[in-house]
């Protein structure tokens, strides 16, 4: 299935003329985010009961949880490709942190200053004073994430928090840091190191708590990683083997089949993980579908995800503390797109036009070159050591990683 012909319209065929639709498959996704967190935060039900995936599907999962998995998917597909046409790893973490940082920054400071100073119960001097107040802008260095400002949404059916959607990028920003930690030893350039790292990750997800020593190993901030990150090398697996994957209507459609029957029948992350993936590639690239200018006016979807939530809060604590999910959504919509739209031009637009200025006083630079080229020579000897490895068989490789989880779950599950 994955054997290329000249016939067949690879994923590599559609990289190379820079014509896609991954803008607005990411605006859906933080779409759905929207109207998943909906449900919760205006207080029908218990928690995520009464969101629509979760009716119909009769899991935990809901539209956002989908939503995160192409954002994840998509984000491993990316930024691997930014990876490998980056000249140096110093430009790469450059990038990523411009990306990410400058429109935090901002939320957290809205949030904190202007939002919560808004809506607190608390007088003025006591909010400006109290050290949730302050405690909250240290989210930017991402571990902890802190959701909580002082008696802000206090009477809202989702409680204090002012900005759940943050828990997920600590775990993307630490993809990123894997990424271009193993691209420094070489590993990036094995497709062998990046299926059977997939397939540890995956073996994690969805067998590894019930062994027991990975379940007092793990906490649930791993776990978290474990469950979003395999999604993100998913998506560097698709990057990797872009020029044998693919893209036909008739895979596509048996890709959408197994996903309406995991939905019936259960087990629909593993199957979306696989087929999910496949059918984000293909609407991604397909020819027949052309919203190749669909962020011409801007790149909202990072924006639309970071002032969704407090957005959504704020409309119920204006509504008493709950309101229809649906009468949510669509007030919200139009304010987060507002929001968003604002964030690309003046702050995150911006930010990304330096990734080519120099930011650090002039004489950190010689330093960086030094060590740029010291890693270099490490990526360099790396390859070359590996080269000089016994290699096997993919098949040897196959039984082998069997063999050995299906041992290790026996023994452990016993």
């Amino acid at each position: 299935m994955l054997l290329t012909n000249q016939r067949f319209f690879t994923i590599a065929d559609a990289i190379y003329t820079r014509e896609n639709n991954l803008d607005i498959l990411r605006f859906l996704a933080a779409t759905l985010v929207i109207l998943a967190h909906a449900y919760p935060l205006s207080g029908i039900g218990i928690g995520n009961s009464h969101e629509i995936f979760t009716l119909i599907s009769g899991t935990p999962i809901t539209l956002g949880t989908i939503g995160v998995y192409v954002f994840f998917v998509i984000s491993g597909f990316l930024i691997f490709q930014s990876y490998e046409r980056s000249k140096d790893i110093f430009l790469y973490f450059k990038a990523r942190f411009l990306r990410l940082f400058p429109a935090l920054i901002l939320v957290l400071l809205l949030s904190s200053f202007i939002l919560g100073a808004i809506l607190t119960t608390l007088p003025l001097s006591e909010y400006f004073t109290h050290s949730e107040t302050y405690q909250y802008l240290k989210t930017v260095a991402l571990f902890p994430i802190y959701f909580n400002l002082p008696d802000v949404f206090v009477d809202n059916a989702w409680p204090r928090a002012v900005n759940g959607s943050l828990w997920t990028i600590p775990y993307e920003f630490l993809c990123y840091v894997f990424l271009g930690f193993f691209g420094i030893f070489g590993l990036l350039k094995s497709q062998k190191f990046l299926v059977f790292s997939f397939f540890i990750l995956v073996f994690l997800k969805f067998l590894g708590r019930d062994i027991p020593l990975f379940h007092h190993i793990f906490q649930w901030t791993q776990w978290k990683f474990i469950d979003l990150s395999v999604y993100f090398v998913m998506g560097m697996l698709l990057y990797s083997y872009r020029e044998k994957i693919i893209l036909h209507r008739y895979l596509a459609i048996a890709s959408l089949f197994f996903i309406l029957l995991s939905i019936a029948l259960g087990g629909f992350r593993i199957v979306f993980l696989f087929f999910g993936s496949y059918l984000l590639m293909y609407l991604a690239f397909h020819r027949r579908l052309r919203f190749y200018n669909f962020a011409k006016h801007g790149d909202l979807s990072y924006g639309i995800y970071i002032y969704a939530f407090p957005t959504q809060q704020t409309l119920v604590h204006l509504y008493g503390g709950s309101m229809s999910p649906i009468t949510n959504t669509l007030i919200s919509l139009p304010i987060v797109f507002i929001c968003a739209y604002l964030s690309w031009h003046l702050v995150e637009k911006r930010a990304l036009a330096l990734k080519k200025t120099p930011l650090l006083p002039k004489f950190i630079y010689p330093f960086l070159t030094r060590t740029n080229q010291q890693l270099l020579n490490l990526h360099t000897h790396s390859l070359a050591y590996q080269q000089k490895l016994p290699t096997l068989s993919w098949l040897q490789l196959f039984v082998l990683l069997g063999v050995g989880l299906s041992l290790f779950y026996l023994v452990f599950k016993a």
